[in-house]
């Protein structure tokens, strides 16, 4: 019995003595392999097989009964780990990098980061197409200028009518122009159709040189639709945006307001955006629109807005757009009080001789000065848009007599000429 003891005892130590041994070797192995890693300064790397290295110790049981079984410990002996090397870096193909770039990509954006509304579907392409264009100004405000949604549509909405006011004050010149030339050659184009091709041709030549005296080259004639088209595309544009951003709706469009029109995205409630963008639209309709009325083609007694009734439905309009405007989001009814605002703002500015000067242009003629020619130019007798509708009517039928009396005299012509032959 003592002698199965001793040698039981015998085969644990020489078991133990191995597990020393293997360890020995696995540091021994992990010092090499830091070592050679550090040389190749990462251009080479290595892999350890694990399994390989630690080696399988199959359990055995003893029973005292039985011979002791001394393969086990030389299978323990002679294991030996399994160790290999490779001299090359992953190989990351090309498939996998677009996994990562797909991965990172697909990694959701909030509204502080620019991009986002690319990644949403919006301002995808704002170098053609206007409303993209004007979503990608609004998030390069909102982003980089860190302020809230109804900031960047109030900003943007200044910016694009400070843009127009250039444009604008050169309208009112060539407008200006245009109503002072009508009033000077109004006796040359009623004299124009009266006689024959010679006085015809007189009367031209007058009207041309009256055309260059006040500045009215054919270019110039751009400025009078230039400003209205350019203000109609960057509204309407804007307008869709809007509704496409609180439609979607937009990350920080519930926060993006204040005081009781804080979302963006809901309707006002209190329809207080809605009475103030009709208030706003009714003191750009009677201070500017009515009040420019003097300044375009016809002025005065002849303008279609000088009847007392026009004026009144005027008035009376812009409160109108109370129950148009009742279904929209707040962010759009926000821009639309913006707009209209700051069109008053600066069509009064634009009437601002100072203003006018600062930017160098000459002061703006005074409203007697224009009357005065708007009644020269409808004659002695003021007369209504309806008279000037059938002055302008029975100017067309003198036009017509007088074609037809020059192919008369083109053809009695033509005619002697023939009989000469």
């Amino acid at each position: 019995m003592f002698q199965k003891i001793t040698l039981l005892n015998n085969s644990l130590s020489v078991v133990s003595k191995n597990n020393a041994l293997i360890s020995k070797r696995m540091i021994s192995l992990t010092q090499n392999s830091n070592k050679l890693f550090s040389q190749l300064k990462y251009k080479n790397s290595f892999s350890l097989n694990k399994s390989s290295i630690l080696p399988t110790i199959q359990t055995v049981r003893f029973n005292s009964n039985d011979a002791v079984k001394t393969e086990v410990t030389e299978d323990v002996a002679n294991a030996a780990p399994n160790t290999e090397f490779t001299s090359s870096l992953p190989d990351f193909s090309n498939n996998a990098a677009s996994n990562i770039t797909d991965a990172v990509s697909s990694i959701p954006l909030d509204d502080t980061s620019f991009g986002y509304l690319k990644s949403i579907g919006m301002a995808e392409h704002p170098f053609y197409w206007l409303p993209d264009t004007i979503q990608q100004i609004l998030e390069l405000e909102h982003v980089y200028l860190d302020i809230k949604w109804g900031a960047a549509i109030v900003l943007t909405t200044i910016l694009y009518k400070m843009a127009l006011v250039p444009l604008q004050i050169k309208q009112s010149e060539v407008s200006v122009n245009l109503a002072k030339f009508q009033a000077e050659s109004k006796k040359y184009n009623d004299q124009m159709y009266d006689k024959d091709l010679e006085h015809y041709q007189k009367m031209q030549t007058a009207v041309l040189k009256l055309k260059e005296k006040n500045g009215l080259q054919p270019g110039q004639m751009k400025y009078v639709f230039l400003p209205m088209v350019c203000n109609a595309a960057f509204a309407l544009s804007l307008f869709t945006s809007l509704r496409q951003m609180c439609a979607y709706p937009v990350s920080g469009f519930e926060n993006g307001g204040w005081l009781w029109f804080e979302n963006l995205v809901n309707i006002d409630q209190y329809l207080g955006l809605q009475i103030l963008s009709s208030a706003s639209i009714f003191l750009y309709t009677k201070y500017v629109v009515l009040a420019n009325q003097d300044m375009m083609p016809g002025a005065g007694s002849n303008s279609i807005l000088s009847s007392p009734k026009m004026q009144k439905v005027m008035k009376f309009l812009p409160f109108l757009s109370i129950p148009f405007t009742m279904s929209l989001s707040s962010g759009v009814v926000l821009y639309i009080t913006a707009s209209t605002l700051s069109s008053f703002i600066f069509g009064r500015l634009v009437r601002n001789d100072k203003f006018r000067v600062m930017l160098g242009y000459r002061p703006f003629p005074k409203r007697e000065e224009i009357l005065a020619n708007a009644a020269k130019a409808a004659g002695d007798k003021p007369q209504g848009f309806r008279d000037s509708m059938k002055q302008m009517q029975n100017q067309q039928l003198k036009k017509v007599e007088f074609q037809k009396r020059m192919q008369k005299k083109i053809d009695e012509f033509e005619k002697m000429r023939s009989m000469k032959k």
